[in-house]
């Protein structure tokens, strides 16, 4: 395609030359029309969506624990699961509040209740089961033999978190007035306030530590876990997200404690404090309330010596429960918005995995450690669920999604099987996010430890965004997924294409490559590299600078021409002389095909006339023959002029002050400078009658400084330095 545009005048160096030198200079890369490689790997394998699969610290997707649904679909959010005395499962609910009977794969409802929240479920004994109310509620004693309950008004608005120790309930929540820590022995009519604090309280956990009650609870707030000293809180740890979720205590004193954030928020590091709330401490400024989307969260562990270490930290997914393993060697962690249940080292000296995905589930509320697995409850949809301690016969995991700058189409697809065999598919669509409009899975194909380096290719739609899926049977290790595409080529356009005042010469200084280049270590040093794989097809970034100089009779075209793939583009130039607003009838090349966006001329050699510049523009230095786009674009006409200005009317006469001079100048180009010089003083600048000098016919009249010369002499240019000039007598 071709286009033109009107003629442009352009005589400031400030405004041609600055984009023109702009264009020249380096450009910053961009994703060009070549192959590139879609590559997850490492930590990158996390960002993928699971379903029964699980990822190790040693970043390796695998089959996860196998999954049984105890219950499938839980009216309302599962908050808690418990073991009661009588050896059942037990469920509270939310929206509605209930507390349900596991019975095979039924629900049996033991308490319906009229508050919002059955927060948790705590059994007393072989024949008692308390259920925690709120907001308003209390502790509801509930009958495992006749399923009657009885009401333990709460002395605050909210009980949000509970757990039992030898049959003895500690229940945290608070009201507008802060948090309290609360304590209700078997049979007692009421609770017992063990301290409070000044924001709301989320969290506790209690464990018999050599001889001694260890008691540590959350807040609600403001990120900080303390531990009843006496009848004070002591504050053990500030974190920098604002919810404490879930806490837990192991056999030698060490505290872990699960923090959220709606915010974002992520610590840097340990904040240890020695403070104690108490009547008499300042008032502190509270933190505003958080969303309840979560956007980050961690997990600490609170050493028995005070040390602190963070364990766990995302800023996708937040954890909602916590559970130590059968042996306390493994911390469970039960997170959303993903339904994830990751598996920690207590120690830290092994990275976090991903133990299990439950498909379908936002979070994992309540976690429930026993011989032979675990039994988690979800959150929207609810569901409990149990993992076995041995691995399912077949899992998936879905990549993140692929974005390409534009549409594209998928080639290789290769995986390095650590072990076994994988079953590899592929889907595309044009939203963001996978939806209805986007394809089917295109057929599975087999990749082993052989072939996938090797790998396959699918046949699937050319789109925007593309998944990529891994079906592992159970004894299959997969450690990285590549997938090659190529963006569709979309064409150059030339946004303007303009002809330099006269005189301005361009000459090329192309750049030499670099035998080496620099590297910022950060968080992904080299992705631009491994994004290329090494292609040798050149960008934008490869543009030649250019050098300026001054030459009378020489012009410069220039074209300013942007590439929406940053592909490396060549240009080629062509002269016409035309009659009026026609088109040149022939066109000579000026300039043959090249990588400079300019071609300087001498038009001191050109016949007097009107002409015209063609640029021709593609993309074949990146793309090859087969897939080059191009653009065009005429210029408006310019002038080539070599008659000299010509002055007329002329008339010098002695004045008060000084010498009076008049005269018009007729000239083939627009007038530039007019200067007039009295005997042997300075050239002095005139300007025309009208203020501007700016036309091709100009009248002056001016007075120049008093001198005994008896003539005066002027000098006059136009803008192709077309010289003209007079004496004048004075009289």
């Amino acid at each position: 395609m071709t286009k033109t545009v009107r003629a442009t005048s352009v005589l400031a160096r400030g405004t041609i030359f600055g984009a023109l030198f702009s264009a020249l200079a380096w450009a910053t890369p961009g994703l060009a029309s070549q192959t590139e490689v879609f590559s997850v790997e490492g930590a990158d394998l996390f960002g993928g969506d699971l379903d029964g699969a699980s990822i190790g610290g040693d970043f390796r997707v695998r089959s996860g624990p196998e999954q049984k649904a105890i219950l499938a679909e839980v009216p309302g959010a599962v908050l808690s699961v418990a073991r009661a005395g009588d050896g059942q499962l037990y469920v509270s609910t939310s929206g509605p509040a209930k507390v349900l009977k596991v019975n095979g794969s039924e629900a049996v409802d033991i308490l319906v209740s009229d508050k919002a929240l059955v927060t948790s479920i705590l059994p007393v004994g072989k024949t008692t089961l308390v259920a925690l109310t709120s907001p308003d509620g209390g502790a509801e004693r509930i009958s495992l033999k006749d399923k009657s309950h009885t009401l333990v008004p709460s002395p605050v608005k909210l009980l949000l978190a509970g757990v039992v120790v030898d049959d003895v309930i500690y229940a945290v929540g608070g009201g507008d007035d802060g948090g309290v820590l609360l304590k209700l022995a078997p049979g007692a009519k009421g609770f017992e306030t063990l301290a409070t604090t000044e924001e709301m309280l989320r969290s506790v956990a209690v464990r018999s530590v050599k001889g001694s009650l260890k008691i540590v609870v959350g807040g609600a707030d403001n990120g900080v876990v303390y531990e009843l000293v006496g009848k004070r809180l002591v504050a053990l740890l500030d974190a920098e997200p604002g919810e404490t979720t879930s806490l837990a205590i192991d056999k030698e004193g060490t505290v872990f404690g699960g923090f959220t954030d709606g915010d974002g928020q992520l610590s840097k590091a340990a904040t240890s404090k020695a403070k104690v709330e108490d009547d008499d401490d300042e008032k502190k400024t509270k933190k505003k309330k958080k969303a309840p989307r979560v956007k980050g969260g961690e997990v600490w562990r609170i050493g028995v010596d005070g040390t602190t270490r963070i364990l766990f930290q995302s800023k996708t997914n937040g954890p909602y429960a916590l559970a130590l393993g059968v042996d306390e060697a493994h911390l469970l962690v039960g997170t959303g918005p993903d339904g994830r249940v990751y598996d920690l080292d207590v120690e830290g000296r092994v990275r976090p995995g991903v133990l299990s995905r439950r498909d379908g589930a936002d979070e994992v509320a309540a976690i429930l450690v026993e011989r032979g697995g675990i039994i988690i409850g979800t959150s929207h949809a609810g569901s409990v669920i149990f993992l076995n301690n041995t691995a399912g016969s077949r899992s998936t995991w879905l990549s993140p999604v692929l974005e390409a700058s534009s549409r594209a189409r998928y080639g290789l697809l290769r995986a390095r099987v650590e072990r076994g065999a994988v079953g590899v598919a592929l889907r595309t669509g044009n939203t963001k996010e996978p939806d209805d409009s986007w394809s089917g899975w295109s057929s599975t194909a087999s990749l082993n430890v052989a072939s996938g380096g090797t790998g396959t290719t699918l046949t699937t739609t050319p789109a925007q965004y593309a998944q990529v899926k891994l079906e592992l049977p159970r004894d299959a290790e997969v450690a990285a997924v590549h997938l090659a595409y190529l963006v569709d080529n979309r064409p150059p356009e030339v946004q303007s294409l303009e002809v330099l005042a006269p005189g301005w010469k361009v000459i090329a200084t192309p750049r030499d490559p670099p035998e080496t280049r620099s590297v910022t270590m950060g968080e992904k040093a080299f992705t631009k590299f491994l994004d290329r794989r090494g292609a040798q097809n050149p960008t934008m970034e490869d543009r030649p600078y250019g050098k300026q100089s001054f030459d009378v009779g020489y012009r410069t075209v220039f074209a300013f021409v942007e590439d929406p793939d940053k592909d490396a583009l060549r240009y080629r130039f062509w002269l016409g002389r035309v009659k009026g607003a026609a088109q040149p009838a022939t066109w000579s090349l000026l300039a043959d095909w090249s990588d400079q966006p300019f071609a300087s001329f001498e038009a001191s050699r050109l016949a007097d006339g009107d002409y015209r510049v063609r640029v021709d523009v593609d993309d074949s230095p990146t793309n090859g023959a087969a897939r080059q786009m191009a653009d065009g674009m005429v210029s408006g006409a310019f002038v080539v002029s070599h008659q000299v200005p010509v002055a007329s009317a002329i008339k010098a006469t002695r004045a008060k002050g000084g010498v009076h001079i008049e005269l018009s100048v007729q000239a083939a180009l627009p007038l530039i400078s007019v200067r007039c010089s009295t005997g042997m003083s300075e050239w002095l600048p005139v300007d025309p009658v009208d203020g501007i000098l700016d036309g091709t016919r100009e009248r002056f009249d001016a007075i120049l400084p008093p001198a005994s010369t008896d003539a005066v002499s002027c000098e006059i240019y136009d803008e192709a330095l077309n010289f003209g000039r007079v004496d004048i007598p004075v009289r």
